[in-house]
Parts: C-alpha cells; sequence; structure tokens
C-alpha cells in the first residue's frame, strides 16, 4: 500500500523562465536531506517561458485607464499603482508525491533559477504524518487450534 502527498504552493513573483521547484523530505523520519531531492521531478516556475504578472503589471496595469491629461492627473495605470506587482506569484504549483510506508515525514519545497542555483527565500518545513491502512485480508481467517487452558487461539490468515 501507499500514500499520496499533495502539496500546492505558490510560485515566487519574480520567477523568471527556466526557474524551477523540487521537493524535499526527510523521508520519513529525521532531518530533511537538502542535499538529495525526494524524486527526480522538477516543477517549472514559469511554465512555457511565461512568467506571472501582477495586478499592475498586465495591460491593464499599463494603459492609461482614467487618463485626465487637461486636468494633469495620471490616470489609473500610469501612476504607481499601475506599475507595482499587485496579485503577482498567483502560479499555483501541484506537487504529487508517493510514499511507501508510515513514517513522520517532514517535506519542503526549495526553489532553483535556471542555472540550478538555489533561491534564498527560506524553505517553510511542513510536517506530514503519513499512517497507511495495511491492506485488507482477501481470505477469512481460519482457526488452526484453540488451548482451553491457557485461552490461546491459533488463526490462519
Amino acid at each position: 500500500m501507499s500514500a499520496t502527498v499533495t502539496i500546492d504552493f505558490l510560485a515566487p513573483a519574480d520567477a523568471a523562465p527556466g526557474d524551477y521547484a523540487q521537493l524535499f523530505s526527510n523521508g520519513g523520519d529525521g532531518a530533511i536531506d537538502y542535499d538529495t531531492p525526494a524524486d527526480a521531478m522538477r516543477y517549472d516556475l514559469a511554465p512555457n517561458g511565461a512568467r506571472t504578472l501582477g495586478f499592475g503589471e498586465g495591460p491593464y496595469g499599463l494603459m492609461p485607464f482614467g487618463d485626465a491629461v487637461a486636468a494633469g492627473l495620471l490616470g489609473y495605470g500610469e501612476g504607481p499603482y499601475g506599475v507595482m506587482p499587485f496579485g503577482g506569484g498567483c502560479l499555483t504549483v501541484r506537487i504529487e508525491h508517493r510514499v511507501d510506508r508510515c513514517g513522520a515525514y517532514r517535506c519542503a519545497v526549495r526553489t532553483f533559477d535556471a542555472l540550478g542555483n538555489p533561491q534564498p527565500d527560506p524553505c517553510e518545513e511542513l510536517p506530514l504524518p503519513i499512517h497507511i491502512a495495511p491492506p485488507a485480508p482477501t481470505a477469512r481467517p481460519t482457526k488452526v487450534s484453540y488451548n482451553r487452558a491457557t485461552d490461546v487461539l491459533v488463526l490462519n490468515i
């Protein structure tokens, strides 16, 4: 039997094409091993080379919405509000990782630039206690023996 751990996280707002994330784990016991990823998957932080633009960085924030040139006022998209990354980092990355045994797992997602250098952003460690139920028996147990004196029942499962 196994269990699937699903982790959703937001890509950093400044992720560039080629940047990626990897999942790290403690394997069910101890501290997280940040030298060896939990699997070989690299999760793209800028899919198809696209960056996630914030509210003020997309076309809406760059156009002169509400421009009142005659009054000498800046439009909605031309002032500081239009150039700040309001809503930046809106790409959600989903990681699904399979574990095969019970344990006190700890997981963390670390981001890397396109050259493979780890980013300085802190990794938040997530505790995940995993308890995998044993498989259900496929056949009914049969009685092998019962000792009345010791009250011991032996079953064949």
